[in-house]
C-alpha cells in the first residue's frame, strides 16, 4: 500500500519531501498511479525549499506532458 501525503500543509509537504530524499517515486522504481495521484493533489508547483518534492514534482510534470495524459484524470479516478 502506498504512502498517503497531505500536500496541503507544511507538515506534509515536510513529510513527502523526508520521503522522497532517498526514492525518485512514490512506491517503486518508476512513475506509477501513487505518483499521479499524489502530483494530482497539489494546487500549484510546489516551493523550492522542498527541494525533493520540486524535483519529484517537475519530473511527474515532464512525464505527464511527454505521455500527453492530464494529471487531472487521475485526480477522477
Amino acid at each position: 500500500m502506498a504512502p498517503t501525503f497531505y500536500v496541503g500543509s507544511e507538515a506534509g509537504l515536510k513529510k513527502l519531501d523526508e520521503y522522497l530524499l532517498s526514492r525518485s517515486y512514490i512506491t517503486g522504481y518508476q512513475a506509477s498511479k501513487d505518483d499521479l495521484a499524489v502530483h494530482a493533489a497539489f494546487s500549484k508547483a510546489p516551493s523550492a525549499s522542498y527541494v525533493n518534492v520540486s524535483r519529484w514534482f517537475n519530473h511527474i510534470k515532464a512525464l505527464l506532458r511527454i505521455s500527453g495524459v492530464s494529471a487531472e484524470y487521475f485526480a477522477l479516478g
